[in-house]
């Protein structure tokens, strides 16, 4: 904003001083016109002098030739009509003085308008050029200490961000501490782990051994099981032949018992019993296992 301010008042300080200069060499044309018109005059009042001089010098040789004084009245009249002119040419340049003056005041009283003006204008534009700089040198001084409560934040987190620096290198110095120590400790691991797979490979190998010869125990044992049931299923079936055999003579005998007890009553029914229990045994086997 301040430079663009000063090359305003700069410029208009530049348009003022043109101004003047113009005004300057106006002043000038004016006195050398005026000295010129005094110089015309002086000539013509030199001029008027000389015709007065040889006016008198007319009137001393009329006397002394004795002529008629009707030639002097011609001389006079001749006399009176050039000083008429002269006259008149005075006038006339007087006149012409007179509006070069008349103009020259006009000039003088526009010049001093102009002054009056310019100095109004050159005073108002020093009052705002004044407001403008103290406006100018509020905002430096804002801008100044804003600069400086920026420079402090800054500076702040400069230190904020070294602290935060030397912190996450100290955190990473201590995970890459920590990480020697965990890949020592997996490390150490994996080597257990293949020490431990390498055991457990040669465990299940006397586990596979061992299990082969169970197996091979087992179906040993399961054959010999299966003889041993046969042997028990024949044992069995043999036993249960021989159990029904004895409780059919069990059952013999107790017939044969309530038989001979109710034999004085049932004679002739006992007979037909015994021959059917004699007879019976020839018919019954022993049940299918």
């Amino acid at each position: 904003m301040a430079p663009n301010v000063t090359s305003l008042l700069d410029d208009h300080a530049a348009s003022l001083l043109k101004i003047q200069e113009q005004l300057k060499a106006q002043n000038k044309m004016l006195v050398i016109r005026t000295k010129r018109a005094h110089d015309q005059l002086k000539s013509v009042i030199e001029k008027n002098a000389a015709l007065h001089k040889w006016a008198s010098r007319l009137d001393e040789l009329l006397s002394k030739s004795g002529r008629s004084e009707t030639s002097f009245r011609y001389l006079s009249f001749m006399f009176l009509a050039m000083m008429m002119g002269f006259v008149g040419l005075a006038c006339y340049q007087y006149r012409e003085i007179q509006d070069q003056a008349n103009e020259r005041k006009e000039l003088v009283s526009k010049i001093d308008t102009l002054e009056r003006k310019m100095v109004s204008q050159v005073q108002g534009q020093a009052n705002e050029r004044k407001e403008l700089v103290s406006k100018i040198d509020t905002l430096e001084r804002t801008m100044a200490s804003r600069v400086q409560d920026q420079a402090n934040e800054r500076k702040e987190l400069v230190s904020k961000i070294d602290m935060l620096e030397r912190m996450m290198v100290s955190r990473v110095q201590d995970q890459a501490g920590e990480r020697k120590e965990l890949d020592s400790k997996i490390d150490m691991l994996e080597r257990m782990m293949v020490s431990r797979v390498q055991d457990q490979a040669g465990e299940r190998k006397e586990l596979d051994s061992k299990i082969d010869m169970l197996e091979r125990m087992m179906v040993s044992r399961v054959q010999d099981q299966a003889s041993e049931r046969k042997e028990l299923v024949s044992k069995i079936d043999t036993l249960e032949q021989i159990l029904v055999a004895q409780e059919y003579k069990d059952i013999v005998k107790s017939a044969n018992m309530l038989g001979t007890q109710n034999a004085a009553e049932r004679s002739g029914q006992n007979v037909e019993s015994t021959a059917i229990v004699t007879s019976a045994p020839s018919t019954i086997s022993a049940p299918a296992k």
